[in-house]
């Protein structure tokens, strides 16, 4: 993400990054330091770009960086419900905050998020109280797979569905 102009001696961001790095040069040897953060504009998620939506899946919240559903319910068991957008190629990182609760009892429904071709666990069930958490940085590896996004998954498919919200997404 950085490059090095010999002839000007200039360092800087390559094209769709910005930042200010530094740098010092001894003994012919190049030291730099400093962030280049990749760069691409607004980017809007299309929560509908990968979807399943078996029976009382539905989509609660919908905005550029938060996105809730509701997971199935009454459904068959193994059943997942998702919303998946695809991130454009400038996306190389993700964080985001993520709450969970589930009417269900056990660990019968569990939350999730899918990046990189993959489910990524972050919650069961927990006897009716909110979970929360923090994913900082999740590095976006998986350049045939660039979709991302909140997945429940329900094993029985019925006795209550679990909500799950990603907040305050941020992307890199």
């Amino acid at each position: 993400t950085v490059s090095y102009n010999a002839s000007s001696t200039a360092l800087s961001c390559k094209t769709g990054y910005t930042g200010s790095p530094t740098y010092t040069c001894t003994t012919g040897t190049l030291s730099y330091s400093g962030t280049c953060i990749a760069t691409g504009g607004s980017f809007i998620p299309n929560w509908y770009d990968s979807y399943s939506v078996p029976t009382g899946v539905s989509l609660s919240t919908n905005t550029s960086n938060s996105v809730g559903l509701w997971g199935p319910n009454n459904a068959p068991g193994g059943s997942w419900g998702y919303y998946l957008a695809n991130l454009p190629s400038w996306v190389t990182k993700v964080s985001f905050n993520w709450s969970y609760f589930s009417y269900d009892y056990g660990s019968y429904d569990q939350a999730y998020f899918w990046v990189n071709g993959n489910w990524v666990f972050l919650a069961n069930n927990s006897q009716n109280s909110t979970q929360y958490g923090t994913v900082t940085n999740y590095a976006i590896t998986n350049m045939s797979d660039r979709r991302f996004g909140p997945g429940v998954w329900t094993s029985d498919g019925c006795c209550g569905a679990g909500f799950l919200t990603l907040s305050n997404i941020v992307f890199q």
